[in-house]
């Protein structure tokens, strides 16, 4: 499978910053790589949008692993699902991503936020019908997305509310992704920043 690219979009690392650190931006993308099924992306500057035509996930790989890190985005989905994954490999034998993923759920389950490990063992922080941070997630709206992982402890948050706090060491260090689901999936992505925290 391969990707679909429109005007030219890629995400490269922001001329300024150092090498540890990855932001979006028409100057960066061509260091990124698509892994897995076919997915046509377009970028107009400020905002890349996804759309997934195939039947197996696509994602787009950053150029560097992160250990301890802070990630910071905004995302909008129109239909379909998807996620960031961290900490996360690339299988080339399978091509696809696998590793952990903070969910973008659209639908009426609303775990948004929750961690799923995408490949391996499933969901291992899903939402609770009596979580609050469920009702943060605005489909068809952008939401800010924040992960932030120091040693074995991850949190995520969605539009300033904390989802996720847990405790899971199975992987310290990985590529980021962004996951376009397999299907008619639609979402959009800007302000993307990965810094390390790494001391």
């Amino acid at each position: 499978m391969h990707a679909t690219w429109i005007m030219i979009a890629t995400i490269v690392f922001s001329g300024c910053t150092s090498p540890s650190s990855v932001t979006l931006s028409s100057n960066s993308f061509h260091q990124w790589t698509h892994v897995g099924g076919e997915a046509t992306y377009s970028w107009d500057g400020e905002t890349l949008t996804a759309q997934g035509v195939a039947q197996r996930n696509g994602f787009l790989v950053s150029p560097l692993p992160f250990a301890d890190f802070e990630l910071n985005l905004e995302v909008k989905i129109t239909r379909g699902n998807s996620g960031v994954q961290f900490r996360s490999r690339v299988d080339r034998e399978a091509n696809r991503v696998v590793g952990y993923q903070m969910e973008v759920d659209p639908t009426e389950r609303g775990w948004s936020g929750g961690i799923y490990e995408e490949g391996l063992r499933g969901w291992i922080a899903p939402l609770t019908s009596e979580q609050v941070a469920k009702l943060t997630f605005k489909v068809g709206e952008w939401n800010t997305y924040r992960i932030l992982c120091r040693g074995d402890h991850i949190q995520t948050w969605i539009n300033g509310d904390k989802v996720t706090d847990m405790h899971d060491g199975t992987a310290l260090r990985g590529i980021v992704a962004l996951q376009t689901h397999a299907g008619d999936s639609f979402i959009e992505w800007r302000g993307v920043t990965i810094r390390s925290t790494h001391e």
